[in-house]
């Protein structure tokens, strides 16, 4: 059911998300930091200037895979852009990774750190699915809590919403990442 409801509000609530960019302090994307830029879902018309202004080398697209058919480059088009794709398949609103999707989208943004490149981590929105990765990173990488990752990403994209999934998925990550330094 969710499933059905979730592919017939998409395009409704795509545009929604273009309109909110246009009229508000809303943008489509916005750096993090200095490897990950996270936002809505990469357009084709701004997938070249993301590569081009934001040095992305690769992508991460939380999205289930009807969302990425008509106006997302392809994974063949992002490689012949020099671009890499990680596609971990999430439900939008109630959606969230699994612990070991999050550590595979984590460990994919961390290989392309290590080669200067950017990472684009999107859903639709760049508010829920995709905040979420982010804030795993940011709990890995500056050893964040789940709330200091949030406010640091909420610092830069204020208009981020976790709901109880996500927020249940960040405290595992949490779990997985302190069970590792045992």
């Amino acid at each position: 059911m969710l499933s059905v409801l979730s592919r017939i509000v998409f395009y409704p609530t795509l545009a929604f998300n273009g309109f909110m960019t246009r009229i508000s302090n809303r943008q489509w994307y916005n750096r993090i930091d200095d490897t990950v830029v996270l936002g809505a879902l990469p357009v084709k018309w701004i997938s070249k200037q993301l590569i081009e202004e934001e040095n992305i080398g690769g992508v991460i697209s939380l999205n289930q895979e009807f969302e990425l058919k008509r106006f997302v480059y392809t994974l063949e088009e992002w490689k012949q852009l020099s671009v890499t794709q990680l596609k971990i398949p999430t439900l939008d609103y109630i959606g969230a990774p699994s612990t070991a999707d999050l550590k595979r989208g984590v460990d994919f943004i961390l290989e392309h750190k290590k080669d200067q490149k950017s990472v684009y981590v999107h859903c639709k929105a760049g508010r829920t699915r995709s905040t979420t990765v982010v804030a795993c990173y940011l709990m890995t990488v500056n050893n964040l809590s789940p709330e200091e990752s949030l406010n640091f990403i909420k610092d830069k994209r204020p208009h981020v919403v976790l709901r109880e999934p996500q927020y249940k998925a960040l405290e595992s990550y949490k779990q997985m990442l302190e069970n590792s330094v045992k």
